[in-house]
């Protein structure tokens, strides 16, 4: 989501509000059917979130545009329990109480391509356009 700098600055002390249709998009961008957590039935609200200004950084395709990642709190729970991060910071929090000191690493041994089925096949799957 692009915000302005202003904005973003403002939410440093009450957050902001962000639609919780990420929640329920597929990987093209298309909303998944008969979620709980969003959709046409929830009316696809704002969900809370705090950006967390400890992972800014500049954008790899756009250095003029900067990044930064939010985590999602509300008080029923619905959008953090969802959450990527707001889980894996739940896990930490938990394994620190239990006396464990968690590591964790991500192996990324995937891309991502703009290609379809077909294309793929009409360029006998040779020299793939990746989408970054």
């Amino acid at each position: 989501k692009w915000i302005s700098v202003q904005k973003a600055l403002q939410s440093m002390e009450n957050g902001l509000g962000f639609c919780d249709v990420v929640f329920g998009w597929d990987i093209a961008d298309q909303c998944i059917p008969d979620l709980e957590v969003t959709g046409w039935q929830t009316g696809y609200p704002d969900a809370f979130c705090q950006l967390d200004f400890d992972t800014y950084r500049m954008h790899e395709s756009n250095q003029s545009m900067p990044l930064i990642l939010a985590d999602f709190e509300d008080s029923d729970g619905l959008h953090s329990s969802i959450c990527p991060r707001s889980l894996l910071k739940r896990i930490v929090r938990k394994a620190t109480q239990m006396g464990y000191h968690a590591e964790y690493a991500q192996e990324l041994e995937w891309f991502n391509f703009s290609e379809s089925a077909e294309s793929m096949h009409d360029k006998n799957y040779q020299d793939p356009y990746t989408i970054t």
